[in-house]
C-alpha cells in the first residue's frame, strides 16, 4: 500500500470507509460512498439506527 508523507493510505487505494453516526448526515455520507463503491461501515448509539439505514 502507498502512503501520502503524512502516513495515510494514497486516496486512490482507499475501498472502504466509516460513518460515524448514522443521523441524516451520517446517512447521506454512507449512501455516498455505497454509491461510488466503497464498503461502509457506520456506527451510531442510537438503538434505532441500523433500521433507519436498512
Amino acid at each position: 500500500m502507498t502512503r501520502t508523507p503524512e502516513g495515510s493510505p494514497a486516496p486512490d487505494e482507499v475501498t472502504a470507509v466509516c460513518c460515524a453516526g448514522a443521523g441524516t448526515i451520517g446517512v447521506s455520507w454512507a449512501a455516498y460512498f455505497l454509491a461510488r463503491g466503497f464498503r461502509v461501515k457506520a456506527w451510531d448509539p442510537s438503538p434505532e439506527a441500523e433500521a433507519k439505514l436498512r
